[in-house]
């Protein structure tokens, strides 16, 4: 019983991780009901680029480094948590991807952002790190229990922040 709590746990933390995905990637992590519904309404092109790690001219190049990086970052935990879950490595990583390719089909197919095959290739790479860091950290620390429980710490913990976070945001913008 007290392991299904645990295991609970750890779903409802993986599933409110998901929506902040979404939130960020999808809806570019709009603060209020106004912008989210500006969105739809906005009747904005879409955009889609099938060439990898290429960019516009128009942007820095420091710019385009900082998107790849906060992508991996991004997914990293997702990879985690799947491993957490017990998912298979690959199975974890191609779960991963095939989010990635979801979010980036809604983008395209809402006119909610930019389509780009480099965000699905650092979405997937940010999962497969989160994978080999689980890997490495069940190493380091040789107990699978007394790992999870850390990870469930401080995911708990990075949850809170950020729902207090976002709760601040949309009370300041009513």
């Amino acid at each position: 019983m007290f392991r299904n709590r645990k295991l609970t746990l750890t779903h409802a933390l993986f599933f409110l991780y998901c929506l902040f995905i979404v939130w960020t990637v999808v809806f570019k992590s709009p603060f209020t009901f106004r912008e989210i519904a500006e969105m739809f309404q906005s009747g904005r092109p879409r955009s889609l680029n099938l060439i990898p790690f290429y960019y516009d001219c128009d942007v820095s190049i420091r710019f385009h480094i900082s998107e790849i990086l906060l992508n991996v970052l991004l997914f990293f935990p997702f990879g985690i948590y799947l491993k957490m879950l017990d998912i298979p490595t690959r199975r974890a990583v191609l779960t991963g991807f095939l989010f990635s390719l979801t979010m980036e089909f809604c983008q395209f197919a809402f006119a909610l952002g930019a389509c780009d095959i480099t965000d699905l290739i650092t979405n997937t790479a940010g999962t497969a790190a989160g994978v080999c860091l689980y890997h490495l950290a069940l190493i380091l620390f040789k107990d699978r229990r007394k790992l999870h429980k850390i990870l469930r710490i401080l995911a708990s913990s990075a949850t809170v922040l950020l729902g207090i976070l976002i709760l601040m945001l949309f009370m300041g913008n009513y």
